[in-house]
């Protein structure tokens, strides 16, 4: 299914009786060239082992799982895991965990229980108000990501460049 087309986008979450929530920054992702241009940054293969901040509905993740070999799908809104699931019922290298990013024991995801490796890479479409904290957690994690692709507003970015 092709999130991206705003009638299919519609559809799915009528479906699911899902309203994005200002509260928590969601802004579902439906530019197919933006995704693109994500995907060609975070430069996959199926080797790599992805961690996704804020997977939404899915429109990001189901094109890692495509190209990727292993997908944890972070998603700290509850609502949004039935319709995560059932985009993603096909693809078994997906691991949907159901918490707030920023609360994750990330280290945690570094054991036997998930098979983290060294040189995982972060690929996420981030609300504005938490990219100061998310990247401060990344930054501080002790196993550090071989790459991350974060899709930010264009003010955020400016200032970070700055």
């Amino acid at each position: 299914m092709d999130l991206t087309d705003i009638n299919n986008l519609k559809s799915f979450l009528s479906r699911f009786r899902i309203r994005p929530s200002a509260k928590l920054g969601q802004n579902f992702l439906i530019s197919q060239p933006v995704l693109e241009k994500i995907l060609e940054a975070a430069e996959l293969d199926p080797a790599d082992t992805v961690v996704e901040i804020g997977s939404g509905i899915g429109t990001l993740t189901l094109r890692l799982a495509l190209s990727a070999g292993r997908v944890f799908a972070v998603e700290k809104d509850a609502r949004l895991i039935p319709p995560l699931r059932s985009l993603l019922k096909k693809n078994s290298n997906v691991q949907i965990i159901n918490q707030d990013f920023l609360k994750v024991n990330v280290p945690q995801l570094l054991t036997a229980d998930y098979s983290l490796p060294a040189g995982f890479k972060v690929v996420a479409n981030i609300p504005y108000y938490i990219t100061g904290k998310i990247l401060g957690a990344l930054l501080a994690l002790p196993q550090k990501p071989k790459t991350i692709v974060l899709l930010v507003q264009k003010e955020v970015g400016e200032r970070i460049c700055s």
